[in-house]
Formats: C-alpha cells, structure tokens, sequence
C-alpha cells in the first residue's frame, strides 16, 4: 500500500500501513499490535486547550468505523483486525457560555413536569423550563441532563 496523505477542511486523511508510520509518535497509543498491523488506536492532544483530535480508522474487512476523539480507543479488541487506515481531524472547541454550566447541576420541581408536558425547575437560584422523560412531582430533586435553547432535560437524582 503506498503513502497518501490528503488534506481537505481541517481533515487529515490518510491512506498509510499505520504500523510503520504511528509507533513513535508521542500522544498515539497503539493496542494489540498483531502479525499484520495495529488493531487499535488511542490519539490524545497535548498543549493545545483549544482544540480537540476526532478520528476515524478503516478496520479490515469491516470498513471505516465512527469518529472517535480525545483518548477514545477506535479500532477493535482481540478481533485480530488490523486498521488499514487513518482519518484525523482537529476541530476547535465549543466555548461554554454561562448557560451550559447548569448542565450536571442539581435543582428543584417547582412545577410538576410530564412526559408531554413542560414543567418549571429552579437551578442556581433561577428558574427553567423543563422536561423529562416522565411525570416529576413539585419538591423533587432533580439533575439537569441537557440544555437545548432555554429549555433544561432533568431527571430524578433519588427515586
């Protein structure tokens, strides 16, 4: 197989034998390295706060597996498939805004939630529309799962 390196969008592709070229490269970790190459593969950055590794490899007989990132291991364990190739791309990360840090906090029900009903949490001192994924009574703890607009996904921290 011959080296082929392309460049597109901030996506590095490359067509290589990972073997020969990922073993002394700092930050890559390579697993079960098998008679006929690597069947896995972990890439982590270092130094550069800003932005976060993706990748994707081509795992014999099987095609190109998902996007995999930051330490993540891409390929297969003790399959014995070897990967066959290699896409990197680094992509900026996402600024928190003062909103996102609700996300992982704890509040209360201050108006009961439904599945097909909005209900009201009070989280930090301020109040949020919410859902979830079933009925959650006033006066209930609940821990915020995700926040998509203005709205909070909750669900009970103790049943």
């Amino acid at each position: 197989m011959q080296n082929l390196l392309i460049v597109e969008d901030n996506l590095i592709q490359s067509h290589f034998l990972v073997n020969s070229i990922c073993k002394n490269i700092p930050n890559i970790r390579l697993y079960n390295i098998v008679s006929t190459g690597i069947e896995a593969i972990e890439i982590m950055l270092e130094n550069l706060d800003k932005y976060t590794v993706e990748y994707q490899v081509h795992i014999q007989d099987k095609g190109w597996s998902d996007w995999y990132m930051d330490g993540e291991t891409a390929g297969t364990v003790g399959q014995g498939k070897r990967i066959e190739a290699l896409r990197i791309r680094l992509v900026p990360k996402k600024e928190k805004t003062n909103l996102d840090r609700v996300v992982g906090m704890e509040g209360i029900v201050t108006k009961k939630i439904t599945k097909n009903t909005s209900g009201e949490v009070k989280v930090d001192g301020k109040y949020w529309t919410a859902t979830a994924d079933k009925t959650i009574l006033p006066d209930t703890i609940v821990k915020v799962l995700a926040l998509n607009s203005t709205k909070l996904k909750v669900e009970i921290v103790k049943e």
